[in-house]
């Protein structure tokens, strides 16, 4: 049993003393020091070769293609200046008023007793209008009438007393010369012939007394005469009677209205628009109608003050039209004109130039000029605005060009012209593209400033009328690659429209205040310099 015991029992383990443990070895500090260091610069390097060498590629790359562009030719776009139209065409604003306008006026104080006519009525030259009543000036007719019947009556007294003091006259002068006879022969004295001669020089003095007043009658039957005359002639005027032919445009007045002697009526206007301006000719004897001067501000305002009537003649108008200095040389008398109104788009009232006023506003530096058009269908009405087309026929007609073309410069005006290049420049220019393996340009021109002197601007291109010729290349939108002697290579650009006013789709489609132009064009892009003075393409 104690065997099977001792064999069921494991050994007992003998206990040994194990050796004290050794200290950690310290961390290879040092090492992995350096170790981050090597992977910073790694990294760095990493990262200057990832961000420095693309940047390095773009910027050899911009200044390879900065280089190529210097030392390539600039391509710049020219058109061939061409002549302007035979014809030009100029096309001005305008006022339509009639031929002429007059505004009446009762020339008689009094109440209107009858009206004949109204606004919109035509009229002949004569035709009574109204009628005002007026018995204050009847009775001074009737009272005139009397004075001059009076002053004959004394006329006639005074021819009846000349004939006493002739008869007294021709008596004292026989007694005399029979007393002269008497005192040679000593029958009478001295003294009783003398009387007598007294007698003859007094019965003298009547005779030439009589004759005076017989004078001074007949200067007093005169001034009646005239006076009577004078309010005859206002009693004619309670007839208000038409100036000429035409028609009634104003009514300011109704029967019953009180009508003062210096014409103006008393109530209220009846026509819109009516007693708005002043007249210079009221208070004016002889007359009742004053014509005003048809002028583009009296005739726009609307009408006088307080006048009666007023009357117009619109079986011809006309049209004042103010032209600027530099066309009024090509604008003559008995030239025709066209007369366009919104109203008929599709119509040209024709007309002529009938006047000017041969001397320019030096205000506004304009010429003005009257065009007259027959308006026997009464189309136009006076008041419209209308717009003149003058037409100018012209045996030798200038150049076009660009309007963008025009280079100013502070001495004048220069343009762009393309002149070939000399023998020495061609060959310079052949060799330089050889040494850079470049195709030899053929087209290759030279740039020439010219001066010019310019007419009309149209807008898109304007009128040369010295200093280009007619083959002339000229630059489109100068930039600055333009400059003298500059070589380029030209490119065609499209022409710029304009010049002409037919060729717009009518006159009344462009309102450019003056010259009707087609419409601008957009300027031709300018290879690959910036447009002079500005951005890129921006024009001069």
């Amino acid at each position: 049993m104690a065997t099977t015991s001792e064999r069921l029992l494991p050994p007992a383990e003998e206990h040994k003393l194990l050796p004290p443990p050794s200290p950690p070895a310290p961390p290879p500090r040092r090492g992995r020091w350096l170790l981050g260091i090597a992977i910073a610069l790694v990294l760095l390097a990493i990262l200057f070769l990832v961000g420095y060498l693309p940047r390095h590629n773009r910027k050899k790359a911009v200044a390879a293609a900065a280089q190529n562009q210097a030392e390539s030719l600039p391509v710049v776009n020219v058109t061939k200046a061409r002549r302007s139209p035979g014809t030009a065409h100029m096309l001005l604003p305008g006022d339509i008023t009639p031929l002429t306008e007059a505004y009446i006026y009762a020339r008689a104080a009094g109440y209107v007793r009858k009206r004949y006519a109204d606004i919109g009525d035509r009229v002949r030259q004569g035709q009574v209008l109204a009628d005002i009543e007026a018995p204050d000036l009847d009775q001074q007719v009737v009272q005139a009438r009397a004075t001059v019947a009076q002053a004959e009556q004394q006329l006639r007294q005074a021819q009846a007393a000349l004939q006493n003091s002739q008869a007294q006259e021709e008596l004292a002068r026989v007694t005399w010369e029979r007393y002269r006879v008497l005192v040679m022969d000593g029958a009478v004295s001295r003294q009783e012939a003398d009387q007598q001669l007294a007698n003859y020089k007094s019965a003298t003095a009547a005779v030439n007394l009589q004759q005076a007043a017989i004078a001074t009658a007949e200067e007093n039957i005169r001034a009646n005469r005239a006076d009577l005359e004078r309010l005859l002639a206002l009693q004619g005027f309670e007839h208000v009677v038409a100036p000429f032919t035409g028609i009634i445009t104003a009514r300011n007045f109704d029967i019953g209205a009180l009508v003062s002697s210096n014409g103006a009526s008393l109530g209220a206007s009846t026509t819109p628009g009516g007693g708005t301006q002043q007249s210079s000719a009221v208070g004016t004897q002889g007359t009742n109608a004053t014509s005003i001067p048809a002028t583009p501000s009296s005739l726009s305002s609307g009408g006088g003050v307080g006048e009666l009537y007023r009357e117009a003649q619109i079986g011809v108008l006309r049209i004042l039209v103010n032209v600027p200095q530099g066309s009024a040389s090509t604008v003559r008398t008995g030239q025709p004109a066209s007369v366009f109104v919104q109203e008929y788009t599709s119509r040209a009232f024709q007309g002529k130039v009938t006047r000017t006023s041969n001397a320019l506003d030096p205000a506004s530096r304009t010429l003005l000029v009257e065009v007259q058009v027959p308006n026997p269908q009464s189309l136009l009405l006076p008041g419209m605005y209308a717009e003149v087309q003058f037409s100018d026929i012209r045996a030798n007609p200038p150049l076009l060009v660009p309007g963008d073309s025009i280079i100013p410069n502070p001495d004048g005006l220069e343009i762009g012209v393309l002149r070939d290049l000399t023998q020495q420049q061609r060959q310079n220019l052949n060799q330089v593209q050889k040494d850079q393996e470049q195709q030899a340009h053929t087209q290759a021109k030279q740039i020439h400033l010219q001066k010019i002197e310019v007419g009309r601007d149209y807008g898109p291109v304007v009128e040369v009328l010295r200093g280009l010729e007619p083959n002339d290349y000229t630059v489109v939108n100068p930039g600055d690659s333009t400059q003298e002697g500059s070589i380029i290579i030209p490119h065609d650009a499209p022409a710029a429209e304009g010049g002409n006013a037919e060729t717009q789709g009518g006159p009344l489609n462009q309102r450019t205040g003056g010259i009707g132009i087609a419409p601008r064009m957009a300027a031709p892009t300018q290879s690959p310099q910036e447009g002079r003075g500005g951005k890129k393409g921006d024009g001069r």
